[in-house]
């Protein structure tokens, strides 16, 4: 019975191997089968609550000297697959929603002032947009956004004015805290709540769009087109065309449509609109691949969650077809004849011989 259900458990194990490779993208699967075989080789012996893999548990893992001795050089590839783009190597395991819109605005570096009136990661405006993050939205709204003067008045200071953050002073100082986590998360902060949520809620009216479950490569476009316009209706209008487009070029193909298609069709929109072919193409091209990273993990984390429910039941089943053994089999039972059984042999031989001589 154990070798049958042990025998399960493999058939188990490579159905599930080819249903999540079959759905990998012929580009990725190399790398996912490595991946996959790790994943599957850790949790054979493991409890049911190993973590899922995730963006931090993945570069965790590639930098941990105990997994890149089990794992090996594939998988950590992998992991920490991405490539160059805009003469940047990026990694998709470390990339966060924002980092697709500092690429392709300030080429990640905090200090650019472009034009001489865009300065940081996100480009912002010195005006109105600069303004609004040191002191805060006017009237009612000021509980919305109250400003950073609390908690970096020095900066503050140095950016008084449009002119004034136009300085070397203020741009120095503004790229070196950009570099911090504390004043970053303040950037991000501000840039989903007064330029972000407002786009969402119009993206989210969309009819079959549904925007919050298309994933980080998703999200990182439509940051990406709101850092350009950050009006709500010019934003949903780009998707919704996006959309439209996309269902178009699916049904010619008798297919859903998916999420690559939507980004695909949203740079094609923005082109026409925005023009700046160049940087909408590799930006493009990042987002697709980035996208294509995600499916591949999510492919694997459902297929290793599948693997450890098979596995639960199969031992589950191992333990019901052995019950432990019942404790008066356990116990010794003490005779004369278990201490002559413990005599050793040549004692024995001399005891015959004695015996004979007598």
């Amino acid at each position: 019975m154990e070798k049958d259900l042990m025998k399960d458990a493999r058939e188990a194990s490579v159905l599930l191997w080819k249903k999540a490779v079959k759905k990998i993208p012929a580009k990725y699967k190399a790398l996912a089968g490595a991946g996959l075989f790790a994943f599957f080789s850790q949790t054979a012996n493991a409890s049911p609550n190993v973590p899922t893999t995730d963006r931090h548990d993945a570069a965790t893992e590639a930098k941990s000297p105990d997994n890149r001795k089990d794992i090996g050089r594939k998988t950590i590839r992998f992991v920490e697959a991405g490539g160059k783009y805009n003469g940047r190597d990026m990694k998709f395991a470390e990339m966060e929603a924002p980092d697709l819109g500092h690429l392709f605005e300030s080429g990640m570096d905090p200090y650019v002032m472009g034009d001489n009136q865009y300065l940081g990661l996100y480009q912002m405006d010195i005006g109105a947009t600069m303004k609004t993050f040191l002191f805060g939205l006017e009237g009612n709204k000021k509980d919305m956004w109250p400003g950073i003067a609390k908690d970096y008045p020095l900066l503050v200071a140095l950016g008084k004015t449009e002119d004034a953050r136009r300085s070397e002073n203020f741009r120095t100082m503004f790229g070196d805290l950009s570099k911090t986590k504390d004043f970053r998360e303040k950037m991000d902060a501000y840039m989903r709540i007064v330029k972000y949520e407002p786009v969402y809620a119009a993206l989210r009216k969309i009819p079959d769009l549904d925007f919050d479950n298309r994933g980080k490569a998703f999200l990182a476009t439509v940051m990406s087109a709101a850092n350009q316009n950050p009006t709500p209706e010019v934003i949903a209008g780009i998707y919704d065309e996006a959309l439209k487009r996309a269902k178009v070029a699916a049904a010619k193909q008798k297919r859903n449509v998916t999420t690559a298609d939507i980004i695909e069709k949203s740079y094609d929109v923005r082109k026409e609109k925005w023009k700046l072919d160049n940087r909408y193409k590799e930006e493009c091209r990042l987002a697709l691949d980035w996208q294509k990273y995600e499916e591949v993990m999510t492919t694997i984390k459902l297929a290793r969650e599948e693997y450890q429910k098979t596995s639960a039941k199969l031992r589950e089943t191992l333990k019901r077809e052995r019950p432990p053994a019942p404790i008066s089999s356990l116990s010794v039972i003490k005779s004369p004849i278990s201490k002559f059984i413990k005599i050793s042999p040549q004692t024995v031989k001399r005891v015959i011989e004695k015996k004979g001589r007598q």
